[in-house]
């Protein structure tokens, strides 16, 4: 359904907001898009088991604490020893591949060529958790700050201090004139 089809009310400020689809924002903030490697360290308990490993060895890490290089070479040494793995979507498309060759024949004249994307798949597989550094050092943050002070410092030490929807609000709010622009926008739009 279009917006423009939508039912139209207004607030007491006269802004325009429409039915039946929640809220639509004046500002949009791109969300992140997760990598494979980034959602099945999650799925596979990775930053959570190792808080709990991290933590019982610093009994007393602070909430403000950083989370250096070191750690996230600890950690991935820890990804390693608990044989963590995941697939992408190439591996995927691979392994549809090989099942889907009918005889021995095939099997044999396209192997090597199978051995070589393998190869490649692993060399890309080992760049992604390179490629995911941020992620990882924001998600290992997040589970140790919650191993210690729950939800609660979470939203306290990290969601409040760098979600990038908390960030530009807060941008906007100490920017008066942009943030009257907005409303008077808003304004506009229920007029016409």
């Amino acid at each position: 359904m279009k917006v423009s089809n939508k039912e139209i009310f207004y607030t007491n400020g006269g802004r325009v907001v429409y039915g039946g689809g929640g809220i639509i924002p004046d500002v949009t903030v791109d969300r992140d898009t997760y990598k494979p490697i980034e959602i099945n360290m999650v799925r596979q308990s990775m930053f959570f088991d190792y808080a709990i490993k991290y933590v019982s060895e610093h009994p007393d890490v602070k909430l403000n604490f950083e989370v250096t290089d070191a750690m996230v070479e600890d950690f991935r040494i820890f990804t390693e020893e608990k044989e963590f793995s995941y697939k992408t979507k190439l591996q995927l498309s691979l392994e549809d591949l090989e099942e889907s060759i009918a005889d021995d024949s095939q099997r044999d004249f396209l192997q090597p060529a199978i051995d070589s994307l393998s190869s490649l798949i692993e060399f890309e597989k080992a760049k992604d958790f390179d490629k995911s550094r941020k992620y990882i050092k924001r998600a290992i943050k997040r589970e140790i700050v919650s191993s210690i002070a729950s939800e609660r410092g979470v939203y306290e030490e990290i969601v409040l201090k760098t979600d990038d929807g908390v960030l530009k609000a807060v941008e906007l709010l100490q920017n008066p004139k942009e943030y009257s622009r907005l409303l008077t926008e808003g304004k506009k739009k229920a007029e016409l």
